[in-house]
């Protein structure tokens, strides 16, 4: 692949002004060399090479490379997932699969789904939102500031598309074994939504606060996760009747943390503190983990509000009603309501899920802060945010380009997206991961409607079926995009140390193996909460003796590694997965898959700190510094290290410092 940087159009133009000035002079060629010679040294910054020429004759090669990016970017989310569960189904367990036009076309609108919603989201209400931050910090009280945090965070929670997701799966829920989880998911799901998104809320303001004071994030985990695991054990010992609501409530901590949340939120606290810090006349360079940490509290305190609301439940629903109402409602499902069919259905939870944050935001910007909304212009979008690279000439050469405001149509552009994304996640992606984890119990166990089943024995079988979800976990996690920016990141904290490709190894070990341990705690019908008080203990250990960045990387990378492809696939095949084999609830997948990546991020990071293996380099120092100056063979003829070679464990012992004398006597020692 050619260097980017020997093709013009590559290059930022007014990112240079000497080689701006060389180009009205001499030519093309004279900027080609100095923009060559200035990156090479690095004596001007460059924010991306992928930033395109902006020249009016330019712009429709920028906007073909920049939305081919983002096709491929759904592409490699989606398609290897669903290759890799249809293959398996056709190659090992010899099954064809049911509806697969429907369930292809379906993919596809994912996929396009999510390239119109993640770019109404960047065009629209990403920018409402870093306006909402800029102008509260500036315009307001912090504790309107607070207030308006809380109600924004419950605003974008009814829009994340893997919290749609929860609520159409909850129809997989057999009423007859867990009464109240399938109340929660069916009837209830309103109050579901709305405990989750007070906890987002929640989340919010604790995030905008952070900010503003520069408060720890470990002690933040502290004082919200430890309140949430001694809930979670108390329901587990004495509220039997709502012990199957613990893996959906610790689910609900992974489905919202997506692509709507974390950076309105996000943006929203980073603005605030931002302004407040102008307002005070604080300059700086400001908090590098600034960035960190909502995606972490966004996930632990809404667990905490839908464990309180299962014991709510359970103290004023009465379960023979609902066992008899989801009968009826099964007994009438010929006589549908034409608004509860689909595909209708999922438009109305679109709308329902987009609109009414939409007009928060605003009626906020507008009539409460009465200030401008904001002019969002095509190089605001396909260019990188963080620096203006064109000059003022240059964006005025094209008055259509320049003037034409975006910002209503990535507004309309959500709203279609979640629409075709609830429409593609019903018939693609729900539709196939329902149908593996029906499925793969032929593995191991007899199932009804497959003759020929089971194809291995049971161990075997079982085996087959953990590397199974192993291998899912690993592909799941690597196709998230958002993982290669946290990647990134990390490795620009830890100042190399951590690169980029040892975390997302680490990342997707660690969800990988949640993944597989959630399958194994449903297949043999396991308790979560040991689960989890093991893995959070490990966890908050690591935490403890972690430096803060790490400890903002680990804790967030559970949150990224569950997006809105992954959260619909996993949460219905181990759905699907409990029903087959007579499992009480087939969730807790989602909650194992998220502090997975936390031990293992921790764990590669103190590693990379401490370097625990200089030990025994240091300690073979020291059993051979007596013999510098000998050769190998008079070292290896000593009794200490006789015994290393012939136990192989020394491959190579070169002399550790060049010889000090020529003399014939054996071996001089070094005084110490």
């Amino acid at each position: 692949m050619a260097d980017p940087r020997d093709s013009l159009e590559m290059m930022p133009l007014g990112a240079f002004p000497a080689a701006a000035e060389k180009e009205k002079t001499e030519g093309w060629d004279a900027y080609r060399a100095v923009v060559k010679e200035s990156i090479e040294s690095k004596q001007e910054s460059v924010i991306e090479l992928k930033v395109c020429c902006i020249r009016a004759k330019g712009w429709p090669k920028v906007i073909a490379l920049y939305y081919g990016s983002q096709v491929m970017d759904k592409i490699r989310s989606v398609v290897p997932i669903a290759a890799y569960l249809v293959l398996f189904q056709i190659a090992v367990l010899r099954i064809s699969i049911m509806g697969l036009g429907l369930i292809c076309a379906g993919l596809c609108a994912v996929m396009v789904g999510l390239l119109f919603f993640i770019e109404g989201l960047k065009t629209g209400l990403m920018q409402l939102g870093d306006t909402l931050g800029k102008e509260l910090g500036m315009k307001s009280r912090l504790w309107v500031v607070l207030i308006i945090a809380c109600l924004l965070g419950i605003a974008v929670t009814f829009a994340e598309p893997a919290l749609v997701a929860l609520q159409l799966i909850g129809v997989l829920v057999q009423v007859d074994k867990t009464p109240y989880l399938y109340a929660l998911l069916n009837s209830l799901s309103i109050y579901l939504v709305l405990a989750v998104s007070v906890g987002v809320g929640l989340a919010a303001v604790l995030g905008v606060l952070r900010n503003l004071y520069n408060w720890k994030l470990k002690w933040l985990i502290f004082i919200t996760l430890i309140p949430t695991l001694a809930l979670s054990g108390i329901i587990e010992l004495w509220c039997p009747k709502v012990r199957e609501i613990l893996g959906l409530a610790w689910d609900c901590g992974a489905v919202t943390t997506g692509p709507v949340t974390v950076p309105l939120v996000l943006s929203l606290g980073i603005g605030v503190a931002s302004s407040v810090t102008k307002k005070k006349g604080i300059e700086g360079k400001g908090n590098p983990l600034s960035g960190f940490g909502i995606v972490t509290l966004a996930s632990i305190i809404p667990i905490f509000c839908v464990l309180c609301l299962s014991l709510l439940t359970m103290a004023f629903l009465d379960i023979d009603k609902v066992i008899d109402k989801a009968h009826a409602d099964a007994s009438a499902s010929n006589d549908t309501k034409w608004w509860n069919a689909s595909p209708v259905n999922e438009i109305i939870l679109a709308v329902r899920a987009t609109v009414p944050l939409i007009l928060f935001l605003l009626i906020v910007i507008k009539l409460v802060l009465r200030a401008r909304l904001p002019q969002v212009r095509m190089r605001d979008i396909v260019l990188p945010p963080t620096e203006n690279v064109a000059l003022e000439e240059e964006q005025t050469r094209d008055k259509a380009v320049a003037k034409f405001n975006l910002l209503w149509i990535g507004l309309i552009l959500t709203v279609i997206g979640m629409t075709i994304f609830n429409i593609g996640m019903s018939y693609g992606l729900a539709a196939l991961g329902s149908q593996t984890g029906r499925v793969i119990p032929i593995l191991f166990s007899e199932v009804e409607g497959y003759p020929t089943s089971p194809l291995f024995g049971t161990g075997l079988g079982l085996f087959i079926a953990i590397l199974f979800a192993f291998v899912l976990g690993i592909g799941a996690t690597l196709a998230e995009p958002a993982l290669l920016v946290l990647g990134e990141q990390a490795q620009t904290l830890s100042q190399g140390r951590f690169s980029k490709w040892l975390l997302l190894i680490m990342v997707s070990l660690g969800v990988a193996s949640g993944i597989a341990c959630g399958l194994i705690k449903i297949y043999f019908q396991l308790q979560l909460v040991p689960f989890l008080l093991g893995g959070y203990f490990i966890a908050c250990t690591l935490s403890i003796f972690a430096p803060e960045e790490y400890v903002n990387v680990g804790w967030d990378s559970a949150g990224v590694t569950t997006g809105p492809v992954t959260v619909p696939l996993i949460l219905a095949l181990g759905v699907s997965f409990g029903n087959v084999v007579d499992a009480t609830e087939g969730f807790g997948i989602l909650a194992l898959a998220s502090v997975g990546p936390i031990i293992a991020v921790l764990t590669a990071g103190m590693l990379v700190l401490y370097r625990p293996w200089r030990v025994f380099s240091w300690c073979r120092m020291k059993m051979l510094r007596p013999y510098a100056g000998s050769s190998k063979a008079d070292i290896e003829a000593t009794p200490v290290v006789s015994g290393m070679v012939a136990a192989g464990t020394s491959d190579s012992l070169a002399p550790t410092t060049p010889p000090v004398t020529t003399s014939t006597s054996p071996v001089t020692p070094i005084n110490e």
